[in-house]
């Protein structure tokens, strides 16, 4: 399935705000799939559990705890044993099947290295008994599934979602009417279960209809038309679901939600920063809650250096005895850029690097009177630390989610970077006003340094 028909602001909407919620196929993924594949869907599961988005239906909740120990306990003897070693015993080998069970699991069952390792005995010419042996060694190296049972213990716990006996037997009649619905793909069943994906389907619509909220369901259930028609989901049940609830839902794949869902879980800080709110939360606190730090900083650097005073005096063209801070003109983020991560932290530090532009007055004293030389605009480069707080963190890989908010801890450092003359004209370019030399200058040093 390409997944051409997904809706990818749909799915941002939903990834953020909506419930998730997987069917047991693709929780089993989390054991048939190879580690390293299957570590991205635990951190996906970790994530959606601890933000609150994910959900899951009473029989899932039951069917999934049985079937995973199941699963954990037989799936390297079916992947390797049955599914490859038995094979490779044959003469001819039957490599037809071999690829077969390749091709199980979405593709993902097996490493890359195990797979390349089979090629090259494939490409021999002596199969001998010591190759398929070294085969084997491989394989108890590599082969390992993610420990999720404490997830798993916390995610399958039944809420008060459920259906009563008269719901159930109006399902089940609606299900051996010969109706198209979900399960009628396992009507060769006979022991009650082939009812169950029609009441997942009805518990999902509930939850929707009491919270609200739209849903996302994953299944890796794809070799009947139960869910999917023409590679792509029942057009009748999303309708139903509409109908029935107000609200909207997408059924995608386990592989369609891991690569919708990728970009928002390995989003990295500079580009997360970049698309969250924090500057425009920086923007604001420095607007608003800083001019006091920053007029002392000020009052502090005319005290401690000649800068504020030079660049006065070449502005001015006279000498200045005290520049004194007059107002802040405007206030730009430029940079913020993150320090590494430290496992287990409960923030990321940054580093905030801003230009703010600021007025002095030039004042004077001669023959015992203050007299002002005039005032000129001088652009500062001001650099302080902030923290954004970790809102999630994977406890196998050094994936991270931050909250969208930031803090900033008091103004580290003030250096001046530039005069900026009174006449109109400044040190970038003669040619334009102050203000909009100021925005060009800090438009291309914010392309540069945080893009």
């Amino acid at each position: 399935m390409n997944g051409s028909y997904i809706n990818k602001e749909l799915f941002k909407d939903l990834w953020y705000n909506g419930i998730i919620t997987f069917d047991t196929c693709s929780m089993g993924r989390m054991y048939e799939w190879e580690y390293e594949q299957a570590i991205n869907i635990k951190d996906v599961l970790s994530y959606l559990f601890m933000s609150g988005h994910l959900w899951e239906t009473e029989y899932n909740c039951e069917e999934f705890n049985i079937q995973r120990e199941l699963i954990k306990n037989s799936i390297f003897h079916q992947k390797y044993e049955n599914g490859i070693f038995k094979h490779l015993k044959k003469r001819p080998i039957p490599w037809n099947k071999i690829d077969g069970t390749l091709n199980r699991w979405e593709g993902r069952g097996y490493n890359s290295i195990f797979i390349d390792e089979l090629k090259k005995l494939r490409s021999s010419k002596n199969i001998t008994d010591d190759k398929i042996e070294k085969l084997r060694l491989i394989v108890q190296n590599l082969s390992s599934h993610p420990d999720a049972d404490d997830l798993f213990d916390a995610i399958l716990k039944k809420d008060n979602i459920s259906l009563s006996e008269e719901e159930k037997l109006k399902l089940i009649e609606r299900y051996n009417s010969g109706e198209a619905c979900p399960g009628s793909g396992d009507n060769n069943k006979h022991n009650g279960k082939q009812y169950n994906d029609l009441f997942i389907w009805e518990l999902i619509k509930k939850k929707a209809f009491q919270t609200n909220i739209d849903m996302i369901f994953v299944t890796s259930d794809t070799t009947k038309s139960d869910w999917f028609v023409d590679d792509a989901p029942r057009e009748d049940f999303i309708v139903e679901f509409q109908r029935e609830t107000g609200k909207n839902i997408m059924i995608l794949t386990l592989v369609q939600f891991w690569e919708c869902c990728q970009p928002y879980i390995d989003l990295p800080v500079k580009d997360f920063i970049l698309q969250s709110t924090i500057l425009a939360q920086l923007q604001e606190k420095f607007d608003d809650c800083y001019e006091q730090q920053i007029c002392d900083k000020m009052n502090q650097l005319i005290f401690e250096s000649d800068e504020i005073i030079s660049a006065l005096e070449d502005s001015l063209d006279c000498c200045v005895d005290m520049p004194v801070f007059d107002q802040i003109d405007d206030c730009k983020i430029v940079d913020v850029y993150p320090f590494p991560y430290e496992d287990d932290a409960e923030f990321v530090s940054v580093t905030i690097e801003m230009i703010i532009e600021i007025t002095f007055d030039a004042l004077n004293h001669t023959a015992g009177e203050d007299w002002s030389a005039g005032s000129d605009s001088i652009l500062f480069n001001i650099v302080s630390f902030g923290s954004i707080p970790v809102k999630w963190s994977s406890g196998d890989t050094k994936r991270i989610v931050l909250k969208d908010l930031i803090t900033v801890d008091v103004i580290e450092d003030v250096t001046v970077i530039s005069k900026m003359h009174s006449d109109g004209a400044d040190d970038f370019d003669e040619n334009d006003d102050c203000f909009d030399v100021e925005d060009n200058f800090l438009e291309d040093k914010a392309m540069d340094s945080i893009l």
